[in-house]
């Protein structure tokens, strides 16, 4: 962190921190930051590291402070950017928290990587290997013991003054252990369906000490009392994250010596007997359900989303040939293997989709990326009210042509939110219609009660028995679907698809990676062209005549909205190319509006009555701003 304070009075300029802790701003001489007004308080403003950001707290009792011209109350917290400014009388405080936290950041957890590493080869050379050939089962009782033994005299021996001597180590494991205690007994209170990666390797930790875990127990017990907003399924707002890291700290200045080596013991056995048995840092991220995607970079560099947000996870693995074991752990069970002939593979878990890429494709090392399904399939009106992707009026028409029937294509980039607003869209599909789903790896929940799921299958090691989505779109069309939904066109399906939307097979939907709403025809052309010879001019009329809306969902920042919502009117008679009608676009203030352009099916809609005027036409609807 690095401040200058500019004096607009005196117009002067100076550099008056740079440090990497905690610091004060106020009047009192006392403050590292010290600005001489009265109108400034003896201690105005706190400045602290926070989860690898900076966040600044106004004293209770102190007045409003502006921070990049937004006030922020007393007993407020907001998290700074890398560069923040703050007003405070005649001073203006620069706050450069960009380059040095950063290396700060990756200073610490390289340190408990190499942490783990020692530990685990400490560990290692006092094991007998011969009797750890667990397979897929979990370790007995004895086998714990032997790890519990050999992890005690580690930590007792070689790494005890790197552990519990050092300040700053001590203090980051027990934070992180008492993090990792409080999302647990959340997770369990949230009673989450098990994720089909875990039961095989559930160990029973060694070590335990009943009174130790009495103690410890209330502790977090009365943490998790005071954490009741506590988040798993987004990322906890500074204000949380500030009452964590306040309480947890009275937690560590309460405890006695020997409950926070406690604490910090069961915390590495833990991180150690994940490595050792089980899946590693996965155990616990595969238990969060807030996390929608885990990224494994390189061993010591993991990554997850969590609400739509990525950040860096505290979690590492040890070495390469442990992470290579990991993944196959998790693949084995489905019948896939991955090495040197067959170096990436793609799986499907009850919860979750697998990719996995080793060298000599992946450069770094082995590469591990962990897409986790919705625990909750979200329905429009979700996205309406919880997420604001898009407004009650949007939802009523979308609802409204999908029960008419028509054929909806579903565009936007990676992770822009494709699949969920698909899965929202099939579930509003009367109940007394067949629908037949086909995926590359089935994702789909659309709680129907007539629904045949087809997925695709990929070539064995011997590079037979593929099944292609194409292959299953043929053959959907043979089992008398009423509706069709294909998961994403990525390929020459796309042609199926269209022939199977002009022939009678209404109400389709598919989703399309593209850049917008008008890229979509030339998407469409491109796939079909890579197939087929089909000539140009009949893959225009097969689009045309085809799909009738295309719906355009991005990412703006951590949401997912809903931009556009397009007509696909025909070939245009004068340059014989896709026609499109925009009949609701985002405005600039945010708020997805119709255009006045009023669809050639809306009459249609309708008289069915499955669209009134006035869901269409409600004022306070097209207020809403989505992006507020």
């Amino acid at each position: 962190m690095r401040v200058v304070i500019q004096d607009t009075l005196q117009n002067t300029q100076r550099v008056a921190l740079e440090d990497e802790g905690p610091f004060v701003i106020g009047s009192a001489q006392h403050c590292q930051v010290r600005l001489d007004s009265r109108f400034v308080w003896p201690e105005h403003v706190q400045i602290a590291p926070l989860g690898g950001a900076w966040t600044l707290t106004v004293r209770e009792g102190a007045p409003d402070v502006m921070v990049d011209d937004v006030a922020v109350r007393a007993g407020s917290v907001r998290r700074l950017d890398e560069i923040s400014q703050i007003s405070l009388a005649q001073f203006v405080v620069v706050l450069d928290c960009s380059k040095r936290s950063d290396a700060v950041e990756r200073d610490q957890y390289a340190e408990l990587h190499r942490l783990q590493q020692d530990l685990h080869a400490l560990t290692l050379r006092r094991l007998d290997l011969r009797v750890f050939e667990l397979r897929d089962r979990a370790p007995s009782r004895e086998q714990c013991e032997l790890v519990n033994a050999a992890i005690d005299a580690a930590l007792h021996g070689e790494l005890r003054a790197r552990i519990f001597a050092d300040d700053v180590m001590r203090e980051t494991l027990v934070m992180m252990a008492i993090r990792v205690r409080l999302e647990s007994i959340i997770a369990k209170e949230r009673a989450a369906p098990e994720d089909g990666i875990r039961a095989a390797f559930l160990v029973e930790l060694p070590g335990r000490n009943t009174r130790m875990e009495e103690q410890l127990g209330r502790q977090i017990g009365a943490l998790r009392a005071r954490m009741a907003r506590w988040p798993l399924d987004e990322p906890p707002s500074p204000e949380l994250e500030a009452a964590f890291d306040r309480d947890a700290r009275r937690i560590l200045q309460q405890s006695a010596q020997a409950l926070v080596e406690y604490a910090i013991a069961q915390l590495l056995k833990k991180l150690m007997c994940d490595l050792l048995f089980g899946l590693g840092p996965l155990q616990d991220l595969m238990d969060s359900p807030g996390l929608t995607e885990i990224m494994v970079v390189e061993p010591s560099l993991v990554y997850v989303e969590r609400g739509g947000r990525i950040s860096r996870s505290n979690r590492t693995f040890v070495s390469d040939e442990l992470l290579t074991s990991v993944i196959e752990r998790i693949i084995a069970p489905l019948g896939r293997r991955l090495d040197v002939s067959e170096p990436s593979v793609d799986a499907r878990l009850p919860s979750a989709r697998v990719h996995a890429i080793i060298p000599p494709l992946a450069i770094k090392g082995p590469c591990l990326t962990i897409r986790r399904f919705g625990r909750q399939a979200s329905e429009l009106k979700t996205l309406v009210e919880r997420h604001r992707s898009l407004t009650p009026a949007a939802a009523a028409f979308l609802r409204a042509a999908v029960i008419g029937k028509k054929n909806i294509l579903v565009a936007g980039g990676t992770g822009a939110g494709k699949t969920t607003l698909l899965n929202a869209l099939g579930r509003c599909i009367p109940g007394d219609e067949r629908v037949i789903t086909i995926e590359d790896a089935a994702e789909l929940s659309l709680h129907h009660p007539h629904v045949v799921a087809l997925e695709a299958r990929k070539p064995n090691a011997e590079g037979k028995g593929e099944v292609s989505i194409r292959e299953l779109v043929r053959n959907s069309l043979r089992m008398r679907p009423d509706r069709v939904i294909v998961g994403e066109c990525r390929g020459p399906e796309a042609i199926d698809m269209l022939q199977a939307m002009n022939t009678g097979h209404a109400g389709c939907l598919t989703t399309l990676h593209s850049n917008s709403a008008e890229d979509v025809p030339s998407r469409l052309e491109t796939l079909v062209s890579s197939g087929s010879s089909i000539p140009l001019m009949a893959i225009r009329r097969q689009i045309g005549q085809a799909i009738d809306l295309i719906v355009y969902i991005e990412r703006h920042g951590r949401r997912r909205l809903i931009t556009q919502v397009t007509e696909v009117i025909g070939l245009d008679p004068d340059t014989q190319e896709v026609e499109l009608a925009d009949v609701m676009r985002i405005d600039a203030g945010g708020r997805l509006r119709p255009t006045g352009y009023m669809p050639s099916f809306m009459p249609e809609l309708v008289e069915a009555g499955y669209l009134s005027a006035d869901e269409w036409l409600d004022a306070g609807a097209l207020a809403t701003g989505i992006l507020s």
